[in-house]
């Protein structure tokens, strides 16, 4: 059987924090920085209840995990710090005080509890943090890291999406348009003939009035002229066409009237 490697191991480790925050081979602050620190990986739990991060040093060799001297440098930077190695390899019994162990097993595809991690209620170095956010972390929810923000391939679909929702707002926008201007003229159409009929019966009423005849006097008039009124907006072409030869016939009525009178003048 092949022997496991790290990159296995971090495959492992990554599928565990599948839903939550995951870095592989994780600095613990800016590069140009003289005294960074590489996490084999590092994790956090998306959790406002619970939150916790965890620290992860991967060995595949036995004399590795004996001579590492650096990992207590390492704690600062999470609530939990474990080793991981091939089952075998670390006994449990030569991981310090409050240090988890997980074994892997001999087949390469899973990952057991050989030791849990204490955990440790420390205050999380903002170095890590900002490191992870500005050049490792993938947004939740979004599918969008840094590698492909860096490529051509997301800009142009980015600008294609962009194109086709500036192309629909244009469609819907035109829809819109047409639509509001067809009610607008129906509107205006309406208004004009309503204006119309209005004048022909205001004319029809000066007439009566310059035959000495006050409309205002009469109840039965008065109410006949605003029932008249109101109907005015539903009258049909016929009844117009009447009014509109009513009003003539007064017109001339009332021209011979002062004809016949010219006294009034």
């Amino acid at each position: 059987m092949e022997a496991i490697t790290a990159n296995q191991i971090t495959a492992l480790l990554a599928d565990k924090h599948g839903k939550d925050v995951f870095v592989s081979q994780c600095k613990t602050g800016a590069t140009w920085g003289a005294n960074f620190q590489i996490m084999d990986a590092w994790a956090m739990k998306r959790s406002w209840a619970h939150p916790r991060t965890i620290g992860y040093e991967i060995k595949v060799s036995r004399s590795d995990f004996l001579n590492d001297s650096k990992w207590p440098g390492y704690l600062p930077y999470c609530n939990e710090f474990y080793w991981v190695a091939p089952v075998g390899l670390i006994d449990p019994t030569e991981v310090s005080d409050g240090v988890g162990l997980l074994a892997v097993a001999k087949t390469g595809t899973r990952l057991f509890t050989k030791r849990k991690a204490a955990f440790r209620d420390i205050e999380i170095d903002q170095d890590i943090l900002r490191y992870v956010l500005m050049h490792r972390v993938t947004v939740s929810g979004g599918t969008y890291d840094v590698d492909r923000l860096r490529s051509r391939d997301f800009w142009r679909q980015w600008l294609e999406e962009k194109e086709e929702d500036r192309a629909i707002g244009h469609r819907v926008s035109t829809a819109l348009s047409a639509k509001y201007s067809r009610e607008v003229t129906e509107v205006e159409c309406k208004q004009r003939a309503l204006e119309v009929r209005i004048k022909q019966l205001e004319m029809v009423e000066q007439l009566v009035n310059d035959m000495g005849i006050d409309l205002s006097s009469w109840s039965l008039a008065s109410t006949a002229k605003r029932q008249v009124q109101r109907t005015m907006a539903i009258i049909n072409p016929d009844i117009q066409r009447m009014i509109t030869a009513a009003a003539e016939s007064l017109q001339t009525l009332a021209a011979n009237l002062k004809s016949m009178n010219p006294k009034d003048d």
